[in-house]
């Protein structure tokens, strides 16, 4: 997949593998993420890093619900000095949200992703995702999942 530099729009090759141990270090020792990662061992966590160096840029956990046909995305994190106006590589997290929707249909879930937002991101999500909201929640399903995955990880 392909990141862009917001800079001159130039792309960077990244991949979205499965954390390691050494990456909790990794990330607990930078000062790039403000979420404890190690308390999230016991879900699907993976993380977005540059092919080039290796540095991470971005964090998620899933949650499996087979019963409900769902992937929660249960947090995201992308590096501090890649959020706001001032950051120098975009789709970060819409990378991450995209393959949380292709993880999701490879369990024949339909790419049904949900996620309970911060109040303040539930219009961000909304509008830049294509999320819907259910309940207290905000979900995404197959015509949605399937934009996601083309945009951001296919790249058409």
């Amino acid at each position: 997949m392909k990141l862009i530099k917001t800079k001159d729009g130039s792309t960077i090759e990244a991949t979205i593998v499965p954390i390691r141990k050494v990456d909790y270090f990794t990330i607990r020792a930078s000062d790039q993420f403000d979420f404890d990662w190690t308390t999230e061992r016991e879900n699907m966590v993976f993380v977005l890093k540059s092919v080039e160096d290796q540095l991470v840029l971005g964090v998620m956990s899933l949650i499996k619900f087979p019963k409900e046909n769902r992937i929660h995305l249960n947090l995201i994190e992308v590096a501090k000095m890649q959020q706001g106006k001032n950051k120098e590589i975009k789709n970060i997290a819409g990378c991450l949200i995209a393959f949380a929707c292709s993880i999701s249909a490879s369990f024949n879930y339909f790419g049904f992703v949900s996620l309970e937002p911060k109040t303040d991101l539930i219009g961000y999500y909304i509008l830049e995702y294509g999320f819907k909201v259910y309940g207290k929640f905000l979900a995404v399903d197959l015509p949605e999942a399937n934009l996601l995955i083309k945009k951001y990880l296919n790249h058409e």
